[in-house]
């Protein structure tokens, strides 16, 4: 049994899939969302640990996730890809991120803070 809820999380430009997993290991929903949906729900949502593949836009979704203080873990694609079943699609991606991010001893990127100097202030 987990401590909290696991949210996995394929990105892409407009749309996400998110795949939530429960406490309990079973799988709650795994659907596309809007850019505006996905803002709703790491806001509305309890602290949980969210699973993100390594990607552009990653370290801005983590820092997003993290002012709602979730547990936010960046998974490199390469480990990922280990916990892929059937095809490659976005459900089965958001699938791996969120079984991923359950591992034990994985070892997941470090959020790096947005750097203030390339800001527009």
């Amino acid at each position: 049994m987990l401590k909290s809820n696991i949210i996995g999380i394929d990105l892409a430009k407009n749309v996400f899939q998110v795949c939530v997993i429960s406490k309990d290991g079973e799988l709650m929903s795994n659907k596309v969302v809007s850019r505006q949906k996905l803002k709703e729900i790491l806001a509305k949502s309890h602290p949980a640990v969210i699973g993100i593949e390594g990607c552009g836009s990653s370290h801005y979704w983590g820092r997003f996730a993290e002012k709602f203080n979730h547990d936010v873990r960046i998974i490199s694609p390469k480990k990922v890809k280990g916990f892929l079943q059937g095809q490659k699609t976005d459900a089965n991606d958001a699938l791996a991120i969120a079984n991923a991010a359950m591992q034990v001893g994985l070892k997941y990127s470090s959020l790096k803070m947005k750097n203030s100097r390339f800001c527009n202030h």
